[in-house]
């Protein structure tokens, strides 16, 4: 009884915690109910500058929404660096209507999606400098 007590006080302190900081973790408590929505993210360091590789894992959230206008702050947040740092987000996307949908990625240097294991955008290259980026809208 306690215990069960202590792990509320805990959590829920460490729920609103996460929650500033734009983090959710999954359920504490075995008998919670609550349902987590969103990409789980996996955040690595690179092995050496310009590596491009998932070497060492320095953190894992949930993301529910990857439409980041700057991703260098959560970058910084997660591995204590917002270069030669990559991310891999992974889970299942449940449209709300059926029929055809179109997925999208803009972003500096290398990125890839695959869709039911099949990989649909390919772009895996290390590109800071090119100037083919988009420029921003005015």
């Amino acid at each position: 009884m306690r215990t069960g007590r202590l792990r509320t006080r805990i959590a829920l302190p460490l729920a609103a915690l996460l929650a500033l900081t734009g983090l959710t973790a999954a359920p504490a408590l075995a008998d919670d109910p609550a349902e987590i929505h969103g990409l789980k993210g996996e955040y690595f360091t690179h092995s050496a500058p310009g590596a491009f590789d998932f070497h060492t894992l320095k953190a894992t959230t949930f993301d529910q929404d990857l439409d980041f206008d700057n991703l260098e702050p959560r970058l910084n947040f997660t591995t204590g660096r917002s270069d030669d740092v990559s991310v891999r987000w992974t889970g299942k996307i449940v449209p709300e209507e059926t029929g055809p949908h179109t997925f999208s990625i803009i972003g500096d240097n290398g990125f890839r999606l695959w869709i039911d294991g099949k990989l649909a955008i390919d772009h895996w290259v290390d590109d800071w400098t090119a100037s083919s980026r988009p420029s921003p809208s005015t």
